[in-house]
């Protein structure tokens, strides 16, 4: 039976002795092998684990909606965090064209066209959170929306870019 000294007194053996608990581990782990297998499956079958609880192994199931609401509105949180990161960062918070400051509004526009192609490459889902991550780059613009979709229909030139110059 381990006491909490004696559990306090290996925890620091272990700090100390990084490589020899690293061997004890190794040896202890092929002696036992088909302890460590039996407990491999029990916690690919969800019997042990961080989803264990004591009101039973369902558990997991009753709880499954709640817990994907709070991932749902966390991750939204964060990507809203983001992406007024990313918008105050590349364009003080306003069209770099027409100047609409509403973050609604606004979003991120790759300033040499290819925006499609850049998500599919890369694997983006948020481009605001992909742009924080990867040291804001300078590739981005802030455009509102009716910008961003007059340069795409337009050949790269805002509808109101023309305007100036007729």
């Amino acid at each position: 039976m381990s006491t909490p000294a004696r559990r306090k007194a290996n925890s620091r053996w272990q700090k100390t002795h990084p490589e020899a608990y690293s061997q004890h581990l190794k040896d202890w782990r092929k002696n036992n092998a088909d302890y460590v297998r039996g407990w491999a499956r029990k916690k690919r079958q969800g019997l042990i684990g961080p989803f264990t609880r004591a009101d039973g192994p369902d558990w997991r199931e009753r709880n499954r909606q709640d817990h994907l609401e709070k991932k749902r509105a966390s991750t939204n949180a964060c990507r809203e965090r983001d992406f007024l990161e990313a918008i105050e960062h590349y364009g003080k918070s306003r069209c770099f064209c027409c100047g609409e400051a509403e973050p609604i509004f606004l979003a991120l526009d790759h300033i040499n066209g290819g925006g499609r192609q850049h998500r599919m490459m890369a694997k983006i889902s948020h481009m605001a959170t992909w742009a924080k991550r990867h040291g804001w780059p300078p590739l981005f613009r802030v455009a509102c929306h009716n910008c961003n979709h007059g340069l795409h229909r337009n050949n790269g030139v805002c509808p109101h870019q023309m305007k100036k110059v007729a």
